[in-house]
């Protein structure tokens, strides 16, 4: 008989890879061994003749107490079981597989244990559903938010040029509310200290460029004022 195996097991399933050797390879032995419904005839002398290993029973009840029921003490369930391999099965008489499955479950007294776990699965789908829909919200939240910060900023700034190549540096740049206050204190700088002192504004930088590198100005307490309109010091170069 075959069956589906998550291949992900040993790497992205922490409850397995904290399991012992010997434990893991039990597992698949019992996954191997088990009924179409994930039902397992406790056999631990067989398994440890097989395996090469002598089990303790309560040892590996203790290890995969998350993932298996014992039923009167002599059947082993796997919970996942039934879910992994053929999902949520359909009590109608179209579909004479999954009809089968429940009729064995019944048989095991498992249907509405099985229901249960039906159940926490929908809930825990639905729990995720609602978390991705808050995740999407708080984004558009987060996204309107600090598109009205770039916003401003822009506006704050002198020199209105090159806003496709500003806007680009600003989404590049400002990720939270104290960039977004540095950014306006470095507008606030260059603006006082060498924009207002610039007759042409040729010798003020694009947007486009200052945004680019706008922390360069957040504490640019000692620059010196430039005391000629039409003469601008060598670090301030004509930019177009």
């Amino acid at each position: 008989m075959k069956r589906f195996i998550d291949t992900t097991i040993w790497t992205q399933n922490k409850w397995f890879r904290k399991l012992k050797p010997e434990i893991k390879i039990f597992w698949f032995y019992i996954i191997s061994n088990c009924d179409s419904v994930g039902v397992w005839e406790e056999d631990l002398e067989l398994a440890s003749f097989i395996i090469g290993y002598d089990y303790n029973r309560e040892k590996l009840i203790e290890n995969l107490s998350n993932r298996i029921t014992i039923i009167n003490n002599k059947k082993w369930w796997v919970v996942d079981f039934c879910i992994f391999q053929y999902g949520i099965l359909q009590d109608n008489l179209k579909n004479k597989p999954h009809a089968s499955y429940l009729n064995l479950l019944r048989k095991h007294s498992l249907y509405e244990d099985y229901v249960k776990t039906i159940g926490s699965l929908k809930e825990k789908e639905q729990e995720k559903e609602q978390d991705k829909d808050k995740e999407k919200e708080q984004e558009k939240s987060k996204n309107k938010e600090t598109e009205k910060w770039h916003n401003d900023l822009w506006e704050s700034y002198p020199r209105k040029e090159g806003k496709r190549e500003a806007y680009a540096h600003l989404r590049a740049s400002i990720k939270s509310f104290s960039d977004y206050e540095d950014c306006k204190k470095s507008i606030k700088n260059y603006t006082e200290k060498v924009a207002s002192k610039c007759s042409d504004t040729q010798y003020i930088k694009m947007g486009s460029t200052f945004f680019n590198n706008w922390r360069d100005y957040v504490d640019w307490e000692d620059l010196q004022p430039v005391r000629n309109p039409n003469r601008v010091p060598r670090d301030i170069v004509p930019t177009h």
